[in-house]
């Protein structure tokens, strides 16, 4: 049995329809094809919102937030799908967001969730069905703990 979350299944719902609709955001999927142009500050961003919707969710429910992950655990990033360099990025090397967001979504993201696969013995997280599961939310806070220190460093925000 995995490591499972309370969490309304609308919520699950709407991740699965955001990466399974591409191209068309008027049924909540994603508005850029994955790799296009704008499409890396679009996952950022609509993890971001995602996130904080949920955390919203859950104080209102009486329920602890999830701590994010401040650094990839080190059994993670010992399996061999995501390199050390990660651990933390150089996020002064990309000079947008959107160029962060495109290398996160297409290698470091799915590396970090069959990092977390293989440790925790968590199948859930290869799957859009991945918010059922803790490890999705630590996951994600460390991706949005990278977005706001990239802010910081190239916008002073």
């Amino acid at each position: 049995m995995g490591t499972w979350v309370r969490i309304p299944q609308r919520v699950v719902e709407e991740h699965i329809r955001w990466h399974n609709v591409e191209g068309d955001s008027s049924p909540g999927g994603r508005g850029i094809p994955m790799g296009e142009p704008g499409s890396g500050e679009e996952f950022l961003t609509w993890h971001a919102a995602y996130l904080e919707r949920y955390m919203r969710w859950r104080r209102r429910n009486g329920l602890l937030p999830i701590r994010p992950w401040t650094r990839l655990p080190r059994a993670v990033v010992s399996t061999g799908e995501i390199a050390h360099a990660w651990n933390p990025p150089d996020l002064a090397a990309y000079p947008t967001l959107d160029a962060l967001g495109l290398t996160v979504e297409s290698t470091v993201h799915w590396a970090m969730n069959q990092g977390a696969v293989a440790v925790y013995k968590e199948p859930i997280l290869g799957t859009s069905a991945s918010p059922l599961s803790v490890y999705f939310w630590r996951l994600q806070g460390l991706v949005e703990t990278w977005r706001r220190r990239w802010l910081a460093i190239h916008r002073g925000d």
